[in-house]
């Protein structure tokens, strides 16, 4: 009987130790940020963004990559507050000192899909509704 206690109570340690070591990608979506959701890779057949937890992105298109290591700085940010979400991708080059970021809307589809649209550097979309089809991207997590 003693061993068949210490069995469960074993068991039980075990499963509360091993809940506490999920990652976050594999916590419950419904427990996580929006930020936390959104770190780690996304992509469709033509281009990849790879958000990290220090807010530095990685973007790859045609087997070429814009990230920190061929940009002084690439980074993201996003407003929770607004609906939809506000998405920020910063750029700093290299060789000048120029800064520009490409304003967008973001929303999860699902925990594993997102939609970012972007009409580039002017101004932010407002709403999905008038999404042209080039400038909407729907990305799934790899």
């Amino acid at each position: 009987m003693r061993k068949m206690v210490l069995l469960l109570v074993g068991l039980m340690l075990l499963s509360v130790i091993a809940t506490g070591c999920i990652s976050k990608v594999e916590a419950e979506p419904e427990t996580l940020s929006i930020e936390d959701k959104l770190v780690g890779e996304w992509g469709n057949d033509d281009i990849s963004f790879i958000f990290n937890e220090d807010k530095s992105i990685a973007i790859v298109l045609d087997n070429y990559v814009i990230s920190s290591e061929n940009e002084r700085g690439c980074s993201w940010e996003i407003n929770t507050d607004s609906v939809p979400y506000h998405l920020d991708i910063m750029f700093v080059k290299h060789d000048v000192e120029d800064e520009f970021a490409i304003m967008a809307i973001l929303r999860f589809l699902a925990d594993d899909k997102i939609q970012i649209y972007s009409t580039g550097l002017d101004e932010r979309p407002e709403s999905f509704i008038d999404a042209n089809d080039d400038d909407l991207l729907v990305l799934t997590r790899q």
